[in-house]
């Protein structure tokens, strides 16, 4: 079966990683993250998953609304239990334990590049929401230009320890084919990718 790659890392990056995250985004943590959620249409009183939760970085700006965070890590949980009183389930994202069509908008955010399979977490995404409903979902991609795979190839040594596995954004795209109203935004000079999808 296909697992996440490193998230015994997360032990110890748990206490921190707000942190790490601010300074690897250069100051641009919240207003990524407020982008993607505007991004997804989510609205006071929807039921929101929020794929790989971490510290709960989403999960605490989604005022109003019903949120289940599903993350495979326990140390990232209990420091999101910290910070929101949304629901919490230790999950593998390939294989979600919940029931179709049972949710209004699912997000995730750098996330996807410690998932194995991160197409098929995607599509569990898309089995979860209702038709209607918005998944949407930010990470870093591969980069072509020489400079930006160098600032990639910088990026990922020092945050994620050659761990990480990104998408190239053709094949992030492709992951989205089957929706409607596909959007795509470019952050960070690039080196960052937003896309949401309305599922038919």
């Amino acid at each position: 079966m296909n697992t996440t790659k490193s998230h015994d890392l997360f032990r110890y990056l748990a206490p921190i990683y707000d942190t790490v995250a601010r300074i690897a985004s250069f100051g641009r943590y919240d207003s990524m993250r407020r982008s993607l959620v505007a991004q997804a249409g989510i609205m006071s009183g929807d039921r929101v998953l929020d794929l790989a939760t971490g510290t709960g970085y989403l999960s605490e700006i989604l005022d109003g609304c019903e949120i289940v965070g599903a993350d495979i890590s326990l140390h990232m949980v209990n420091q999101a239990r910290k910070k929101t009183d949304a629901s919490f389930v230790l999950s593998d994202a390939h294989a979600l334990p919940f029931a179709s069509n049972s949710f209004d908008a699912a997000v995730c955010s750098f996330a996807l590049h410690e998932i194995s399979d991160p197409k098929v977490a995607i599509s569990e995404m898309f089995r979860v929401v209702k038709p209607g409903g918005t998944v949407a979902v930010m990470d870093v991609v591969l980069q072509s230009t020489p400079i930006k795979k160098v600032l990639l190839f910088a990026y990922h040594l020092f945050i994620e320890m050659l761990t990480a596995n990104y998408m190239h954004p053709d094949d992030l795209a492709d992951s989205f084919k089957h929706a409607k109203g596909v959007t795509s935004n470019a952050k960070m000079a690039g080196l960052v990718a937003q896309v949401s999808g309305v599922k038919k």
